[in-house]
């Protein structure tokens, strides 16, 4: 097979701690070192991360960034300056096994109707067990990860996927520019259901590519951020859930599934209440508040979209959600 080119592209925020690991093992992977680049998309980073790529991986191209835009931002700018036929969207806590690439290379050139893939995702610190192998999207208006906790010896074969981790996502560059890439609203989480919502409604796949390996240090900047930062996951996980179904979901669909993710949300801001997390709760309903004064705007965004109902066979069933939900909550609450 003759190799694409790729770019391979790295959002970082005050990152440096994780970038010998991440960057090291790009640089051992078993792929043409022509065919590939690897972009350092910087969000104003506090912690010296552009001087020290620039001293010691001089191979990366770095894209200084002037103040934190967050995730979608980022991936957008430096997808506009890629110059691979795939582009590969890598967090920076990540470590990339040798075949990493060419396994997800292998999948996207075999199927031109498979528009995005992702990889396998196990444990930084616990190489045995599966963080996500992708991820789901349930009728109640919620998403989650597939294969978690498993081992890693599980989920072997590739399948579809209603979305690919983030972590370690391939997509179509003329794809992902074609659609709008990422949506700029969205600051961190559900870009990649949201971006894959659109891909299937285009009638495109999304697979899981389970030869294809990285290990991840799960929630590693939310446990080290403080609980202000925290609460602020909460609040764009909770707004850009919502906003994702009024853009991507039919009509009969947005009219059940909305009011039921939001009461899902209001029943997670009251459990936060209880348990004396205040910020937390404010910080879901917030979220749910964003929705009313900035509905006429994903109404627009709606509009130029198309809506068929392609993702309903791969959306979680409603006794499987609330087993779900509630397994959530008992895990994290």
């Amino acid at each position: 097979m003759q190799l694409p080119s790729v770019s391979i592209i790295i959002v970082g925020y005050n990152s440096k701690p994780h970038f010998d690991s991440c960057f090291s093992s790009i640089s051992r992977i078993g792929y043409s070192k022509t065919k590939y680049e690897v972009i350092l998309a910087d969000n104003n980073s506090k912690d010296g991360s552009v001087e020290y790529v620039k001293e010691k991986f001089k191979w990366v191209r770095i894209l200084p960034l002037k103040e934190n835009y967050g995730v979608a931002i980022a991936v957008n700018r430096a997808a506009k300056i890629a110059k691979g036929k795939y582009i590969v969207i890598l967090n920076p806590d990540t470590e990339v096994e040798k075949k990493w690439l060419v396994e997800l290379v292998k999948v996207m050139e075999s199927d031109r109707t498979i528009g995005a893939c992702g990889s396998k995702l196990l444990y930084y610190d616990e190489r045995d067990k599966i963080n996500t192998i992708g991820g789901f999207w349930s009728v109640l208006g919620f998403s989650g990860s597939l294969g978690e906790g498993d081992n890693k010896i599980k989920h072997t074969k590739m399948k579809e996927v209603f979305f690919p981790t983030g972590s370690s996502l391939m997509v179509r560059k003329d794809l992902f520019l074609s659609v709008g890439g990422y949506d700029d609203d969205y600051f961190m989480y559900v870009e990649e259901p949201d971006l894959s919502w659109r891909l299937w409604n285009m009638g495109y796949r999304i697979v899981s590519v389970p030869s294809s390996i990285a290990y991840h240090k799960v929630g590693a900047s939310v446990k080290r951020g403080d609980g202000g930062f925290r609460s602020m996951v909460y609040y764009h996980t909770t707004k850009n859930r919502l906003a994702t179904i009024v853009k991507n979901a039919t009509f009969l669909n947005v009219a059940w599934m909305l009011p039921t993710s939001i009461l899902a949300h209001i029943f997670q801001s009251l459990v936060f209440l209880a348990r004396g997390r205040l910020d937390a709760s404010w910080a879901v309903l917030k979220g749910i508040l964003w929705i009313a004064p900035n509905f006429g705007k994903l109404v627009e965004k709606r509009s130029r979209l198309v809506h068929n109902g392609n993702t309903s066979k791969l959306m979680i069933g409603v006794a499987d959600s609330i087993k779900i939900f509630f397994w959530k909550f008992k895990k994290h609450f």
